[in-house]
């Protein structure tokens, strides 16, 4: 299979997984403050929302490059998502508060931050590929 398709279904699983995110966090109460209520939207919606969309965005811009841009980025995300996982799902999903600057880290702070991380690094992977590609053709 070529890489067009395998990037094209990794992206519509990105963006099923966005949708299932999205009905998992619905249950809001507008009467009090748009609190959510759902069973499954602090475990499960709240990661999986921002994993899919941090996916989404670059399996978008994957899907616009050559087979050796998406060569290079699945070697860093073969172990980056599963250490991404395990983290979020280690972290509590609540904190037990804090006094003054104390920083508290729940599941909605560790998707943040390990879907930023993801992101930031996959365009570092895409663009260390691209500038070893300009050398290498440079050299030919």
């Amino acid at each position: 299979m070529s890489h067009k398709k395998i990037i094209r279904n990794l992206f519509a699983m990105s963006v099923v997984a966005f949708i299932i995110a999205v009905l998992m966090m619905l249950p809001c109460d507008p009467q009090r403050n748009y609190v959510c209520e759902g069973k499954f939207s602090d475990t499960v919606g709240q990661p999986l929302m921002g994993g899919s969309a941090a996916l989404f965005l670059i399996f978008l811009v994957l899907f616009f490059l050559p087979s050796i841009y998406f060569k290079a980025w699945l070697k860093y995300a073969a172990w980056f998502i599963p250490v991404a996982v395990v983290w979020i799902s280690m972290t509590s999903t609540s904190c037990g508060g804090g006094f003054g600057l104390s920083m508290c880290l729940d599941k909605e702070l560790a998707t943040w931050w390990s879907s930023g991380i993801y992101v930031v690094f996959s365009f570092i992977v895409i663009g260390a590929t691209s500038l070893v590609n300009r050398k290498r053709s440079a050299r030919i």
